[in-house]
Protein backbone atom coordinates (compact mmCIF):
# COMPACT_ATOMS: atom_id res chain seq x y z
CA UNK A 1 0.00 0.00 0.00
CA UNK A 2 2.86 2.71 1.08
CA UNK A 3 4.61 1.18 -1.72
CA UNK A 4 1.97 2.20 -4.62
CA UNK A 5 1.26 5.70 -2.54
CA UNK A 6 4.92 6.70 -2.51
CA UNK A 7 5.47 5.64 -6.22
CA UNK A 8 2.08 7.63 -7.09
CA UNK A 9 3.63 10.85 -5.17
CA UNK A 10 6.99 10.25 -7.10
CA UNK A 11 4.99 10.59 -10.62
CA UNK A 12 3.03 13.30 -9.30
CA UNK A 13 6.53 15.06 -8.66
CA UNK A 14 7.74 14.34 -12.26
CA UNK A 15 5.00 15.82 -13.22
CA UNK A 16 5.14 18.57 -11.19
CA UNK A 17 8.89 19.40 -12.22
CA UNK A 18 7.84 18.85 -16.23
CA UNK A 19 4.80 21.70 -15.79
CA UNK A 20 6.86 23.96 -13.60
CA UNK A 21 7.17 26.86 -15.93
CA UNK A 22 3.63 26.44 -16.43
CA UNK A 23 3.13 26.23 -12.51
CA UNK A 24 2.60 28.88 -9.85
CA UNK A 25 5.56 28.36 -7.76
CA UNK A 26 4.02 27.58 -4.26
CA UNK A 27 2.99 24.18 -5.85
CA UNK A 28 7.07 23.43 -5.03
CA UNK A 29 6.32 23.38 -1.69
CA UNK A 30 4.78 20.22 -1.64
CA UNK A 31 7.04 18.69 -3.57
CA UNK A 32 9.66 19.52 -1.07
CA UNK A 33 8.01 18.80 1.92
CA UNK A 34 7.29 15.32 0.02
CA UNK A 35 11.07 15.39 -0.37
CA UNK A 36 12.62 15.94 2.81
CA UNK A 37 10.07 14.02 4.83
CA UNK A 38 10.31 10.83 3.09
CA UNK A 39 14.24 11.44 2.57
CA UNK A 40 14.68 11.41 6.38
CA UNK A 41 12.31 9.24 7.60
CA UNK A 42 13.51 6.54 5.50
CA UNK A 43 16.98 7.71 5.80
CA UNK A 44 16.55 7.39 10.13
CA UNK A 45 14.49 3.93 9.42
CA UNK A 46 16.68 2.11 6.98
CA UNK A 47 20.04 3.64 6.34
CA UNK A 48 18.84 3.81 2.73
CA UNK A 49 21.02 5.34 0.34
CA UNK A 50 18.28 6.60 -1.99
CA UNK A 51 16.82 8.06 0.70
CA UNK A 52 19.61 10.74 0.60
CA UNK A 53 19.25 11.54 -2.99
CA UNK A 54 15.73 12.21 -2.49
CA UNK A 55 16.79 14.73 0.45
CA UNK A 56 19.15 16.31 -2.53
CA UNK A 57 16.50 16.31 -4.79
CA UNK A 58 14.28 18.34 -2.33
CA UNK A 59 17.12 20.34 -2.19
CA UNK A 60 17.04 21.00 -5.44
CA UNK A 61 13.64 21.82 -5.91
CA UNK A 62 13.86 24.16 -2.42
CA UNK A 63 17.04 26.38 -4.19
CA UNK A 64 14.24 26.64 -7.04
CA UNK A 65 11.71 27.59 -4.64
CA UNK A 66 14.38 30.81 -3.61
CA UNK A 67 15.01 31.27 -7.33
CA UNK A 68 18.62 29.99 -6.91
CA UNK A 69 19.73 28.37 -10.53
CA UNK A 70 21.97 25.74 -10.26
CA UNK A 71 23.53 24.07 -13.46
CA UNK A 72 21.47 22.61 -16.50
CA UNK A 73 22.74 19.13 -15.14
CA UNK A 74 21.73 18.95 -11.99
CA UNK A 75 17.56 19.35 -12.82
CA UNK A 76 18.13 16.93 -15.68
CA UNK A 77 19.80 14.49 -12.62
CA UNK A 78 17.09 14.99 -10.32
CA UNK A 79 14.64 14.11 -13.44
CA UNK A 80 16.14 11.11 -14.18
CA UNK A 81 16.02 10.12 -10.42
CA UNK A 82 12.96 10.23 -10.03
CA UNK A 83 11.77 8.99 -12.93
CA UNK A 84 13.93 5.82 -12.97
CA UNK A 85 12.43 5.54 -9.33
CA UNK A 86 8.51 5.77 -11.13
CA UNK A 87 9.29 3.34 -13.74
CA UNK A 88 10.71 1.14 -11.32
CA UNK A 89 8.47 0.77 -8.91
CA UNK A 90 5.34 0.88 -11.40
CA UNK A 91 7.08 -2.29 -12.42
CA UNK A 92 7.62 -3.82 -9.31
CA UNK A 93 3.38 -3.04 -8.60
CA UNK A 94 3.12 -4.89 -11.96
CA UNK A 95 4.76 -7.79 -11.47
CA UNK A 96 3.05 -7.95 -8.26
CA UNK A 97 -0.31 -7.59 -9.41
CA UNK A 98 0.94 -10.36 -11.96
CA UNK A 99 2.04 -12.66 -9.80
CA UNK A 100 -0.66 -12.05 -7.24
CA UNK A 101 -3.24 -12.97 -10.55
CA UNK A 102 -1.73 -15.90 -11.15
CA UNK A 103 -2.00 -17.28 -8.10
CA UNK A 104 -5.68 -16.95 -7.86
CA UNK A 105 -6.26 -18.03 -11.19
CA UNK A 106 -4.36 -21.53 -10.12
CA UNK A 107 -6.39 -21.52 -7.35
CA UNK A 108 -9.56 -21.25 -8.54
CA UNK A 109 -8.93 -23.89 -11.26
Amino acid sequence: MLFRVLGKLDFITIIIMLLLPFLPKQILLFTIFYLFVKGVFFWISSRDFASVIDFFCGVYFYLIFLDITLFPLAGTLVFIWLLQKTILTFIAIFVKMTFVYSRIEKFLT
